[in-house]
C-alpha cells in the first residue's frame, strides 16, 4: 500500500489505514464527515443487494446518508427543526407558564342565611361634591385581554437557579392542590370568601410579580421597600376596601383597591343588563349619583313624581280619617289606652316593612339584582336602589379616597376589573372573570403589573368612545325620588333604549335609501 493513502472498503477491517507525518493530526470536522460519507457510500455499492438478515441495510442507509454538504448546513440541527409554541422573546419560566393556564375548582357550597346585601352609600357618599361623582360607566370586555400580550413578554425572563427552599415556597403559594386542601369547604360569611380569593387568586398573581421583578424564585421573599404587597385599608372615616395593592417603594402608596363579596351579594349575573345592553365598547352609560335632595331639587320634582305622591296621599288621608273617626267613635278606654293601640300599629307596620325589605333584597341577592327583579314594592320610580348602584358607589369613592386608577371586585365566582378615568369621572369595566376558565390568574396578574407600572403605561389602551352618543348621554334626565327625598340614582338605561331605537330608524332610512338609488 502506498504511504499516505487509506485502505480499501474490502481491506478496512484487516488492515488499518495509518496515517503519516503529511497527513494533518486533527481532520477537519467537515473533511471526516464528506470522506467517511463517500466510504460508505463506496462500500454500499461494491457489496450491491444482500439477501437474508443484510437485506434490509440498502433501506436505512440513504436514510441515514441523506444529508445535505456541511457548507449549505452549517447552523442546522441533523433532526428536523421543530416550530416553537411562542415567538423567542416570550420564553416564559416553566412555573410562569403554568400559573398563567391553571384553572381553578369552583366556589364552594353557601349555606342558607348568607348576607345577601350590599351596604347602602353613606353619608359622606351622598354628599360628595358633583365634580367628584360618577357620572359615566363604559362596559369594555377587552379592557384586560388587551394586555395579555404584554404581560407574556413582561414575565418572559430567564430564571435564576431554583433553590429546593424557594421550589417548596412557590408550589406552596401557586399550586391548586396545595392551595385548595387548605381553604373552608364551605361558605358561611365573607371571612371565608376572603380566603379563596386571597389564596386562590391575588397571593399567586403576587408571587408570580416577585418572582418576575427578581428574575426567579428565590424573590419571593419580602424585601423593605423593594416587595410589592397587599394590605387591609386603614381604619378612618372615609371608604374603607377590603384589601390594598401597595407599590414597593419607601412612600407605601396604595395603588390598587379590592373589594370582596359574598356570591349571594354579587354572583355571576351582575352587571348583566349592562353588557346586554352595552356589547359595543363605544358606547357609554349615564351614571346618576344618588344623593338628599336640596329644598329647590324637591320644588322643581315637585311636577313629576310630586304631583304622583299628592294623590296617594290624599286618598290615604282620606281613609286615615275614616278610621280615625270610627276610632274614636268605639274608643271608651281613654287617652292612654289609643296611644298604646296606635304605638303598637305603629310597631306592627315598621315590623312589616322591615320583613318585606330584607325578604325582597335577599330576592334581589340570589336573582343577581336584575333591572326589573331587584325593584322594591311601594317606592316611587325607581323603587329601591339596586344593588349595582350600591356597588359602582361603594367602589368608586374607595378609588377616589385612595386616588388610585385600578381596582379588583370579586365574589371568587365572579371577579371584574375596573379602571377610573379622573379626567372625565368614567369607570371601564372589563367582562367577568370565572375561577374555572382559563386565564382568570393571568388576569389578575396583568391587572396587578399594570397598577404597579410595570407595563408600559402607553401600551395600556382604553376603547374610544362615540362622542355623539355620549353627548347625547350628557343630556339631562330627572332622578328618580323615594318618598324620603332621596335621588335614588343609578345606570340610566332609558336613554340606552331610545338611543338604540333612534339608530335603529336611521339604519332603516338609509337602507331604503340606498335600495332606491341602486334601483335607477
Amino acid at each position: 500500500m502506498a504511504p499516505g493513502t487509506r485502505s480499501t472498503p474490502q481491506s478496512q477491517h484487516t488492515q488499518p489505514a495509518q496515517p503519516t507525518q503529511a497527513q494533518p493530526a486533527v481532520v477537519p470536522r467537515s473533511t471526516r464527515s464528506t470522506t467517511r460519507a463517500a466510504a460508505l457510500q463506496s462500500q454500499s455499492d461494491q457489496q450491491g443487494p444482500q439477501h437474508g438478515p443484510r437485506a434490509a441495510r440498502p433501506a436505512v442507509a440513504p436514510r441515514t446518508l441523506s444529508m445535505t454538504p456541511r457548507s449549505q448546513s452549517a447552523h442546522q440541527s441533523p433532526h428536523p427543526a421543530q416550530q416553537p409554541t411562542r415567538p423567542p422573546t416570550r420564553a416564559l419560566p416553566k412555573e410562569i407558564d403554568h400559573l398563567f393556564s391553571d384553572v381553578l375548582p369552583n366556589c364552594p357550597d353557601m349555606k342558607q342565611g348568607i348576607a345577601a346585601t350590599t351596604k347602602a352609600p353613606t353619608n359622606a357618599d351622598y354628599n360628595k361634591h358633583e365634580s367628584k361623582q360618577l357620572k359615566y360607566v363604559v362596559y369594555a370586555p377587552n379592557l384586560v385581554d388587551g394586555l395579555f400580550d404584554h404581560v407574556d413578554d413582561w414575565a418572559s425572563v430567564p430564571f435564576g437557579k431554583r433553590t429546593a427552599s424557594s421550589v417548596a415556597l412557590w408550589q406552596a403559594n401557586t399550586d391548586v392542590d396545595s392551595v385548595q386542601h387548605f381553604l373552608p369547604p364551605e361558605i358561611n360569611s365573607e371571612q371565608d370568601i376572603r380566603d379563596w380569593v386571597l389564596r386562590g387568586l391575588l397571593n399567586p398573581s403576587l408571587a408570580c410579580i416577585r418572582a418576575v421583578e427578581a428574575k426567579g424564585l428565590v424573590g419571593l421573599k419580602r424585601k423593605k421597600n423593594k416587595s410589592a404587597y397587599m394590605v387591609s385599608a386603614p381604619g378612618k372615616p372615609a371608604s374603607i376596601p377590603d384589601e390594598l395593592l401597595v407599590k414597593a417603594s419607601a412612600r407605601h402608596k396604595p395603588v390598587l383597591t379590592m373589594e370582596f363579596k359574598t356570591p349571594n351579594a354579587m354572583g355571576t349575573e351582575v352587571f348583566s343588563e349592562l353588557t346586554e345592553q352595552l356589547q359595543n365598547a363605544h358606547r357609554v352609560v349615564r351614571f346618576h349619583w344618588p344623593h338628599k335632595l336640596n329644598d329647590e331639587e324637591k320644588v322643581k320634582h315637585e311636577g313629576t313624581a310630586g304631583e304622583e305622591e299628592e294623590e296617594g296621599g290624599e286618598d290615604e288621608g282620606e281613609e286615615e280619617d275614616e278610621e280615625d273617626e270610627d276610632h274614636n267613635d268605639d274608643s271608651d278606654e281613654g287617652e292612654e289606652g289609643e296611644q298604646e293601640d296606635e304605638d303598637e300599629d305603629e310597631e306592627e307596620e315598621e315590623e312589616e316593612e322591615d320583613e318585606e325589605e330584607e325578604e325582597e333584597e335577599s330576592e334581589d341577592g340570589q336573582e343577581g339584582g336584575g333591572a326589573e327583579e331587584g325593584k322594591v314594592k311601594g317606592k316611587v320610580g325607581q323603587s329601591g336602589m339596586y344593588k349595582e348602584t350600591k356597588l359602582l358607589v361603594q367602589v368608586w369613592g374607595q378609588m377616589l379616597d385612595y386616588d388610585v386608577k385600578y381596582a379588583v371586585l370579586t365574589s371568587y365566582a365572579c371577579t371584574i376589573f375596573i379602571y377610573r378615568d379622573p379626567s372625565t369621572n368614567t369607570l371601564y369595566l372589563s367582562r367577568k372573570y370565572k375561577p374555572t376558565s382559563i386565564g382568570t390568574r393571568k388576569a389578575v396578574t396583568a391587572w396587578f403589573a399594570q397598577a404597579l407600572g410595570l407595563i408600559r403605561e402607553d401600551l395600556f389602551q382604553l376603547p374610544a368612545l362615540d362622542e355623539h352618543w355620549k353627548s347625547e348621554m350628557e343630556k339631562h334626565f330627572p332622578p328618580m325620588v323615594d318618598p324620603e327625598g332621596t335621588a335614588m340614582g343609578g345606570l340610566d338605561f332609558t336613554m340606552v333604549e331610545k338611543l338604540k331605537e333612534i339608530i335603529r330608524l336611521a339604519s332603516s332610512r338609509l337602507e331604503g335609501q340606498q335600495a332606491r338609488g341602486s334601483s335607477y
